[in-house]
């Protein structure tokens, strides 16, 4: 009888156990575990340097009796980079992050919205540094993408403002689990928000952690690349190339006036936001050249022109 007695109790015990190890899978992405690092570009607008900025998660703290992950950025974006260090939370799918604006959490990530859903986020007023006002994050769709192995959720959403919303100001981005928003990990605008000149965040590099491995999307030759646009380069692109609309629905359109156009053909290949060839090798002629792009889903492309094997322009496109 006492044998049974513990027998039963030690499948008793085994099943809590398995219960609670599948409820905290459930409800958790593992998003930010400890060592993981993150590689945005950091571009700047006046002259031309490329750069990079990492984010860390270095340890934990307790705040308000959360235990956060403490993430650490070194060469932040001056526009819209949020805090120099985060301390991020996540539960039931949620990823939370300290605001010190209202000494309290908020959203950073929602992974349980649903397609038609938004969650707003408290910021600065533009016009009243006192006065506080919200961003809204609109889920476009979700879908699910292979990366590194692993079929990772991807948001695909749409971020807009009420005091630019007459302006028809809107902001897209991908956030997938495990990665965050694929512009950069905090999506936090201040009272600035659309209206900044400092360096930005042009996209991700890298991302790594222990379970996770690297992954590279591309957008680089490496995580740490570090180059200049010198302003005669850029003037010419500016000259050479111009694309348009942007964000574009049906067709793309790129005006090539540059002076070897003829005897330097342009070839156009474009890649998605994961750093995958959709389009390849698209011929063009001098002058105005219509790319069809309405069998793209709605997301952030890069369109790159080659020129006897070397990129001689690249933009970021938002196809909706």
């Amino acid at each position: 009888m006492q044998s049974s007695y513990s027998f039963l109790k030690i499948v008793l015990l085994l099943v809590v156990t398995f219960c609670l190890t599948f409820q905290v899978n459930a409800q958790s992405t593992g998003f930010a575990p400890l060592g993981a690092e993150w590689h945005y570009e950091i571009r700047h607008p006046f002259d031309g340097a490329v750069e990079f900025s990492t984010i860390n998660v270095v340890g934990d703290t307790i705040i308000a009796g959360k235990v956060c992950r403490i993430l650490i950025k070194e060469n932040r974006p001056g526009c819209y980079g949020g805090a120099y260090i985060d301390y991020i939370y996540e539960e039931d799918s949620v990823v939370y992050f300290y605001d010190s604006n209202f000494d309290a959490f908020q959203i950073l990530y929602d992974y349980t919205a649903n397609q038609g859903e938004y969650w707003s986020t408290k910021v600065p007023a533009y016009t009243e540094p006192d006065v506080y006002d919200s961003i809204q994050l609109y889920i476009d769709s979700i879908k699910y993408e292979v990366i590194n192995d692993k079929s990772l959720k991807a948001l695909y959403v749409t971020m807009t403002h009420s005091y630019l919303e007459s302006y028809g100001f809107k902001f897209r981005t991908i956030i997938y689990e495990k990665i965050g928003s694929y512009d950069y990990l905090h999506i936090y605008f201040d009272r600035y928000f659309g209206l900044c000149d400092d360096q930005y965040s042009y996209g991700l590099r890298c991302y790594e952690d222990s379970e996770f491995g690297l992954y590279e999307t591309g957008l680089a030759a490496t995580c740490d690349t570090t180059y200049i646009l010198t302003s005669v380069t850029e003037s010419e692109l500016e000259n050479d190339f111009k694309l348009y609309p942007n964000p574009a629905k049906d067709f793309l359109y790129l005006d090539i006036n540059s002076n070897d156009c003829l005897s330097q053909p342009t070839s156009i290949n474009v890649y998605n936001a994961l750093g995958g060839l959709i389009l390849q090798n698209i011929k063009t002629q001098c002058g105005l050249n219509a790319i069809e792009v309405n069998n793209l889903s709605p997301g952030i492309y890069y369109l790159q022109c080659n020129q006897n094997g070397q990129i001689v322009f690249s933009q970021k496109v938002i196809i909706e």
